[in-house]
């Protein structure tokens, strides 16, 4: 049995480099995922290869990334996948959607060939557009995409209840980090100057411009740390300079792309927490509201239930594939 994976809207294995993240990928998805499914396409939006990534023989011997032979608009290319790769996506009994905004070829898929698919439902994703036309749209794709998926993995209680409006089973499988797990330093040295870690993506839904304007009423030599690339460096960098904050941007560099270890963020993270950050900060919207400080029980992702993670999809997709006749 072949699975499909399907990235969001414009996505690939580089697109996830750039912030560090291509590791959650690899380690947290394909491995997990191999072992519960024979084999794996990942239909990527970018001109990309897995030799780019990865030097694992089994990884690249089971997992076919399938890549456009050049630059293309995203839109173009989410309609294109269906019929470039028809042949590849008959083979897959499943399809993995990471994002509803990456949902639009199993949305043709599955009208062509009747290919159930799962999806991720971890933001209200029409929020992050200015009202007009491309709200529309990412409303109607939303819409669709819940109505028609065999199952949603919804992150919050509150996007499960919204997403069970629509969709026809709803699992609810939180994000967060206990902050319990990882105690900061016991103090700090008077001198030594406040810092801000952000470790990710600089993009619109993790509400930065908020953490520089916060920075601002901090006062004295508080500096934040943006560690990670996105649309928005350039944003981020003008406000910065002019409310007159200290803000450090730093991207992860090829030797990140290419360490083979897993959740590399992660471990930044950890580390940094471990050597002096006095406590955790996330922004207050329902896709976060599972990460808590204190005595909040918000579930880890460990390498134990990364493993699980496939085992978990293979028994939410598989009665799909029964109802459908595709076993």
């Amino acid at each position: 049995m072949r699975v499909g994976l399907l990235p969001a809207l414009g996505g690939g294995i580089r697109a996830m480099a750039q912030s560090g993240q291509q590791s959650r990928l690899i380690d947290g998805y394909f491995r997990p995922y191999l072992d519960a499914f024979e084999g794996l396409d990942y239909f990527s939006y970018l001109p990309e290869s897995l030799a780019e990534f990865t030097d694992d023989a089994v990884l690249r011997a089971r997992v076919r990334l399938l890549a456009p032979p050049g630059p293309v608009a995203r839109g173009r290319r989410a309609a294109q996948i269906p019929f470039a790769h028809a042949a590849q996506m008959r083979e897959c009994s499943a399809l993995r959607v990471f994002q509803i905004t990456g949902v639009i070829p199993a949305l043709i898929a599955r009208r062509r060939f009747g290919t159930p698919y799962v999806t991720t439902y971890g933001f209200w994703y029409g929020q992050l557009s200015q009202p007009g036309p491309k709200r529309v749209l990412k409303g109607l794709v939303e819409r669709l995409g819940l109505k028609h998926a065999a199952a949603v993995i919804a992150t919050t209680p509150d996007l499960a209840a919204r997403a069970s409006r629509l969709a026809r089973r709803v699992e609810l499988i939180p994000n967060g980090v206990d902050t319990t797990r990882f105690r900061p330093a016991v103090g700090r040295a008077a001198h030594k100057p406040a810092r801000i870690l952000y470790v990710g993506r600089l993009s619109a839904e993790k509400n930065l411009g908020a953490l520089i304007t916060a920075l601002g009423y901090v006062g004295g030599d508080a500096t934040a740390v943006l560690v990670g690339a996105g649309p928005l460096r350039a944003d981020l960098e003008s406000q910065a300079r002019q409310g007159g904050v200290a803000v450090e941007f730093s991207r992860f560099g090829p030797e990140t792309r290419r360490r083979p270890s897993s959740f590399s963020t992660r471990r930044i993270s950890r580390r940094t927490a471990t050597r002096g950050t006095r406590c955790s900060i996330t922004s207050r919207k329902s896709a976060f509201s599972k990460v808590r400080s204190g005595n909040g029980k918000a579930p880890v992702m460990s390498q134990a239930n990364a493993r699980a993670r496939g085992s978990a999809f293979s028994r939410m997709v598989r009665p799909a594939i029964a109802s459908w006749g595709r076993s």
